[in-house]
């Protein structure tokens, strides 16, 4: 939009889809400026991977890169994989940098997960998982890493046993917990069951570790 030869509003938006064989591929590009001369430019490239449940590979992408006011450029990024190495085995990995909300805005996070799930047998089952993720705003960063076991050790009763660790990082300054779970349940009858868990901490910050315990038993009236 023009006002008496001077340029006082622009925008403008393409985006173009398609299909390459069974996959998703999307490109976008928008921008505009407003009568203050302040600007913002982007342009993103997606793609979705063939959804076939069948195959043992699925991923998408999303990569967008931002330009506001001639600052430096921001990258938007968000990928997801997940991969079946065989029936009883999947692997899951995602990551995302500055996610926009709602209304657009980039929130100032990083993170990226792993998870591995492995069906032992029919009734036991061992999962993997670790995650990072770190706060530009708040100059933070929290590691986590975690062990599961679980899974029926007989028809009326379960059990579960686990350990983790965090890690959090503060302006450069790191601590640290160790945690060791367990936890069994039984089923007495139709109406009753009863069940125990424990967590032990190590916590490096603090001078004695901890225990925490529950018992628990429940009654169906």
């Amino acid at each position: 939009i023009q006002d008496k030869g001077s340029l006082q509003k622009e925008q403008v938006a393409a985006k173009i889809t398609g299909m390459v064989g069974q996959n998703q591929v999307a490109l976008e590009y928008g921008g505009n400026l407003n009568e203050k001369r302040q600007s913002a430019f982007a342009r993103s490239f997606s793609f979705v991977s063939d959804r076939n449940e069948k195959l043992p590979l699925h991923f998408d992408l999303t990569y967008k890169a931002r330009n506001v006011n001639n600052g430096s450029v921001q990258l938007v990024r968000r990928y997801n994989a997940s991969f079946r190495m065989d029936q009883a085995t999947k692997l899951n990995f995602s990551y995302v940098s500055l996610p926009e909300d709602g209304a657009g805005n980039m929130q100032p996070i990083k993170g990226t997960t792993f998870g591995l799930n492995r069906l032992i047998n029919k009734q036991m089952n061992f999962t993997l998982n670790y995650s990072n993720n770190l706060n530009l705003a708040q100059r933070t960063r929290v590691n986590n890493f975690a062990a599961i076991l679980k899974g029926q050790t007989d028809r009326f009763s379960a059990v579960q046993v686990g350990y983790s660790v965090d890690i959090s990082n503060l302006n450069g300054q790191n601590t640290n917990a160790h945690n060791i779970s367990f936890a069994f349940d039984r089923n007495i009858d139709a109406n009753h069951s009863f069940g125990i868990s424990t967590v032990y901490t190590i916590d490096a910050a603090r001078a004695k570790n901890s225990v925490q315990a529950n018992v628990e038993f429940k009654s169906r009236f």
